[in-house]
């Protein structure tokens, strides 16, 4: 049920059926019907009939109906008349991402709105608290990936794709994956010459390659996504 000022909406139906061209195909059992929603497409649609009103969310993916609940959420929010419940949705952009410059002893490069929260004193906070409000606020907007460290890598950001740290790395990218978003990570281009015992970080250097093989082997055990 949702409350607004024109009472309580009922019979609100949630599902994942990319399939479907429209509500009424849904309806009639036509699953076969063109235009089907991509992965991160929703249709949102208000059917009034037969003496009941229901609001039907099909979402292409899980991602596709987080997106229209989202979507629905703004139009309760704006107090929008039922009848402008009729929305179909595409992103036009597979990649839509935000780069944190964030640094490990939590300062943030050109950043002008307080410290990291992801970092502290050259640690990962422990509290994911405002982490996960973060994820749900770039979610709702429609961002669907995050890179959580400076382009320009430090020490201790340079051991992040290592066992040492990608434990944790992987608890916050469970955080963001909860919300459709995908973690990246900056690395260290002369991370093989820093931390790998490689006397050069050529990429054309064999020991390179095997080394840097070797890391996204470690990095993917942790975080197959």
């Amino acid at each position: 049920q949702l409350a607004s000022n024109e009472g309580i909406y009922r019979g609100l139906q949630l599902r994942v059926q990319p399939a479907a061209d429209n509500v009424q195909d849904l309806e009639e059992g036509n699953n076969s019907a063109p235009g089907k929603l991509g992965p991160e497409g929703f249709r949102l649609e208000y059917l009034e009939g037969k003496g009941q009103e229901r609001v039907i969310l099909i979402g292409g993916s899980e991602k596709g109906l987080l997106y229209g609940v989202f979507h629905l959420l703004r139009l309760v929010a704006a107090h929008e008349p039922l009848t402008a419940w009729n929305v179909t949705e595409e992103p036009v952009n597979r990649l839509r991402m935000i780069n944190q410059w964030d640094n490990a002893d939590g300062s943030i490069e050109r950043g002008y709105a307080g410290r990291s929260i992801f970092y502290r004193d050259g640690r990962f906070t422990e509290d994911l608290t405002r982490v996960k409000d973060y994820a749900r606020l770039l979610s709702s907007v429609g961002i669907n990936a995050i890179s959580i460290n400076n382009v320009n890598v430090h020490e201790i950001e340079t051991r992040f794709i290592t066992r040492e740290y990608l434990p944790q790395v992987a608890q916050i990218a469970s955080v963001f994956r909860k919300y459709g978003i995908t973690l990246y990570l900056s690395i260290n281009f002369a991370a093989p010459l820093h931390i790998g015992g490689v006397g050069t970080s050529d990429p054309l250097n064999e020991d390179v390659r095997r080394w840097w093989r070797a890391a996204a082997d470690e990095i993917y055990s942790h975080i197959p996504d």
